[in-house]
This record gives structure tokens, C-alpha cells and sequence, in this order.
């Protein structure tokens, strides 16, 4: 669809750009806040949340934790914490850059605080 914006506000665009609820790339997937809402009351299977820290305890922001042999992942937040939905078991791979790959089992229940 090919839409011009020379007379949109800002606003109008943005509004338009988040409109797109999901998209692919790289065999992973992304949502809009409002598709993952959505789907959140729909999501069978537990959540898994933790933290990713350095050896000194400094959260790693942007820390890419994944399920293993999925294209179910996260990257860490700016306190380094991470939240994947719908896993019940597998292991987590965690790797940053710099930072040597880690796996992790996964522990249904557990929240995880992982120090790389």
C-alpha cells in the first residue's frame, strides 16, 4: 500500500506507522503494544521473567535471551530485565556482546537472575 504524508501531521504518521500490529525479520518475531495485549489473555504456559547482570552486578542492557532451538526471545531492558511468555521448558541462551554464550535450564516457576 503506498501512502503519501506531504500534508499529514506527525501525529498522523506515527499513529500510522504503530498501526502495523506485528511483522518478522530474522526469524523473530515483533508486535505493537496492542497485539500483545491482546494476545496476553489468549497465552497458554507459563511466563518466564529474570534479570541479566554483569559480574559486578551492573544490569546489561540489550542482553539477548532466547529458548533455545525457538525464535522465542527477548532483549533485556534498561534495568536488564527480560519477560518471555508461553514457555514451560527448554533452555535459555543467553549472549551479549563481549560476553561469552550462556545456556541456562529452564525451571518452570523460577525467576531467574543470571549473572554473565
Amino acid at each position: 500500500m503506498k501512502r503519501r504524508f506531504s500534508n499529514s501531521s506527525i501525529k498522523a504518521v506515527i499513529a500510522m506507522l504503530l498501526s502495523v500490529t506485528a511483522f518478522s525479520s530474522g526469524g523473530y518475531a515483533y508486535a505493537s503494544a496492542s497485539d500483545v495485549s491482546q494476545r496476553k489473555s489468549a497465552t497458554i504456559g507459563s511466563e518466564i521473567h529474570g534479570t541479566v547482570v554483569d559480574s559486578q552486578g551492573e544490569p546489561l542492557i540489550g542482553a539477548s535471551v532466547i529458548v533455545k532451538g525457538t525464535s522465542i526471545g527477548a532483549s533485556t531492558d534498561l534495568d536488564g530485565n527480560f519477560i518471555l511468555p508461553n514457555v514451560e521448558k527448554g533452555t535459555l541462551l543467553v549472549s551479549y556482546v563481549g560476553f561469552t554464550p550462556m545456556e541456562v535450564k529452564i525451571v518452570p516457576g523460577q525467576t531467574y537472575n543470571i549473572r554473565h
